[in-house]
């Protein structure tokens, strides 16, 4: 090997390590543990945006647009939003439905009535990407309040009367909560 060939392939190496180095670990999905489930996740968007065009399109085919929201049915939408959000992804009623996708890990750390878990990451990465989407009740949150406005867009009565039914549950459980940790520790 010529002297010019073996210091371009050592300059090729240096180049690839401090690409290496210099790399985003999120977008390679790795984050000192192990690998995301970007596959999973991909699978999830997809039908994620599927959904959100569908809804949408059908909307405007249907002349079922918003010109103007108060701020009364957006507030209850977000709080509807909230609870459907918080009950798919912590009641701990709601254990046996998350099972084929989550681990439970028990009760430490959760509020009265919610459990604790963990997606399972033994079976592919879209049930554990299902695993982590229901773990998470930020961002379970997102495909709720697509279910309550998809259901507020199709039919203003019946998403303001689930969004208020929803509310009113969220609503009571601040109110519960309120009782334990003040009311209840005279």
């Amino acid at each position: 090997m010529t002297t010019r060939a073996h210091e371009s392939g050592t300059l090729d190496n240096r180049n690839q390590a401090n690409r290496e180095q210099k790399r985003n670990p999120e977008w390679t999905g790795e984050l000192g543990r192990e690998p995301l489930p970007l596959k999973g996740y991909a699978a999830l968007l997809s039908i994620y945006g599927t959904g959100v065009t569908s809804i949408f399109s059908w909307a405007v085919r249907n002349e079922r647009t918003l010109d103007k929201v108060s701020y009364a049915d957006l507030v209850v939408l977000a709080m509807g939003s909230q609870k459907l959000a918080r009950m798919a992804s912590k009641d701990r009623v709601g254990t046996l439905i998350r099972q084929p996708f989550t681990e439970y890990d028990g009760t430490d750390g959760a509020l009265p009535g919610e459990a604790s878990e963990s997606a399972r990451r033994d079976r592919g990465p879209l049930v554990q990407a299902i695993g982590e989407l229901l773990c998470c009740p930020y961002c379970t949150t997102t495909w709720a309040a697509t279910a309550v406005f998809g259901t507020y867009l199709a039919n203003r009565k019946l998403g303001r009367t689930l969004a208020m039914f929803l509310s009113t549950v969220g609503m009571a459980d601040v109110v519960q909560r309120l009782y334990h940790d003040v009311l209840s520790h005279r």
